[in-house]
């Protein structure tokens, strides 16, 4: 790849949003009584991107990053967004934990309109990508760690919108790479309860990777493509429903681990042709 974008202008080669809806009334306007009655309307969002093609974030811009949402949206946010994360700047100051480098992340917001124009809300999409610091039996371990958090606008008095699906994955194409574990693994009903996920193995007395995440939220968990092996894909699905609460921000964790005598290192530029991040939302408006 010639050259590296600036890392500010990250998310310029993104696809564009997708969008996907029914006709309905305008945010601004006070809708009349039969659409007050009209069905739920959907908008989509979604994008595919070449880890390879958009610009990741420093170690010390994910910091910052990291911090930001610390700031904004609390400790469990930030500890949705980064696994290794733990309050106060002191433990914070390394994005990887115990014999894990951070390697690289990345990071896009996907717009959820109607085809009205009607903005529901945002999805916001991280992606960061871990190594083991040695390479074990002869190969690296690597560790992706998938974050959504879905933001739905409160709308105006006469409709809400709230979250109603959300996926994210890795595509891995390069057959230098091999899929070895994923998490989630089965479909599990979620509703305000927290789990611990991760991926973590052992050589000896050292460890690798973290199982000591948490997250909440609500519906169903369902992985909807779980192809193991080399150039391996995972993805996983959150269907919301009529389960989630309304104005409710909603959080998807996965992670996928990886094996490869390639070393990948930190700050430096992934190949093109390596990953391929399919980061996807959907909302609800409700009268």
């Amino acid at each position: 790849m010639s050259g590296k974008k600036t890392r500010r202008n990250a998310l310029k080669a993104a696809l564009s949003v997708g969008l996907v809806g029914f006709s309905g009334v305008s945010s601004g306007a006070k809708p009349d009584d039969d659409r007050r009655e009209s069905p739920d309307q959907i908008g989509t969002g979604s994008k595919k991107l070449d880890l390879g093609e958009v610009e990741g974030m420093s170690e010390r811009e994910y910091r910052n990053y990291v911090e930001k949402v610390r700031s904004e949206d609390g400790l469990e946010a930030a500890k949705r967004v980064n696994p290794f994360y733990e309050d106060g700047p002191s433990t914070s100051s390394t994005p990887g934990g115990a014999n894990t480098v951070y390697v690289d992340a990345w990071n896009t917001n996907l717009d959820i309109v109607l085809d009205d124009g009607t903005h529901l809300g945002d999805v916001q999409c991280d992606a960061t990508l871990f190594r083991s610091v040695d390479a074990p039996e002869g190969q690296y371990h690597y560790w992706f760690w998938l974050n959504s958090n879905s933001k739905p606008n409160s709308g105006p008095w006469w409709w809400t919108a709230k979250p109603n699906s959300m996926e994210n994955g890795i595509n891995v194409i390069d057959n230098d790479f091999a899929v070895t574990h994923y998490k989630p693994k089965s479909t599990v009903p979620v509703r305000e309860k927290k789990y611990r996920i991760g991926s973590k193995i052992e050589f000896g007395d050292v460890g690798y990777g973290t199982t000591d995440t948490v997250y909440k939220s609500y519906g169903r968990n369902q992985p909807i493509t779980t192809i193991q092996g080399n150039e391996g894909e995972y993805r996983v699905r959150w269907d919301l429903g009529d389960s989630s609460p309304r104005y409710e921000n909603i959080a998807l964790n996965a992670t996928v681990r990886l094996r490869s005598d390639r070393k990948l290192e930190k700050d430096s530029e992934i190949p093109s042709g390596l990953f391929t991040w399919y980061p996807t939302g959907t909302m609800k408006r409700t009268f």
